[in-house]
C-alpha cells in the first residue's frame, strides 16, 4: 500500500508539472539566463515551493547533492534545474 501511494504521487506530481508548465506558451528565454538564476537557486527555496506544490511537508523533502535530484519518500522526484526553471517560470506569471 505504501509502495503505491508513492508511486500515485510520483505521477500526480509529474502531472501537475506537465499542465502547469504546458498549459501555457513558453516565453523564450536565453539558456544563459536560466542557467544563472537555476545555479544560483537556493535549496530551501526549491524545497518551499515543491512543498507548497504537491501539499508536504518541506521537512519530507530530501535533496541529494550528488545527483542533483530532490526526493520524497526515498523516491527521486525532480531535478534542481527543473525545479528551478518551474519557480522561476511561476515568479514570472505572478508580476
Amino acid at each position: 500500500m505504501k509502495r503505491t501511494f508513492k508511486n500515485v504521487l510520483g505521477l500526480s506530481f509529474a502531472a501537475l508539472l506537465a499542465v502547469s508548465s504546458g498549459s501555457c506558451t513558453k516565453e523564450q528565454v536565453s539558456n544563459k539566463e536560466t542557467t544563472e538564476q537555476t545555479a544560483n537557486a537556493e535549496i530551501s527555496t526549491l524545497k518551499a515551493y515543491m512543498s507548497k506544490l504537491v501539499n508536504v511537508p518541506a521537512t519530507e523533502i530530501q535533496f541529494k547533492e550528488e545527483k542533483q535530484v530532490f526526493t520524497m519518500f526515498g523516491v527521486d522526484q525532480i531535478s534542481k534545474k527543473d525545479l528551478a526553471e518551474a519557480y522561476y517560470y511561476s515568479k514570472k506569471q505572478q508580476l
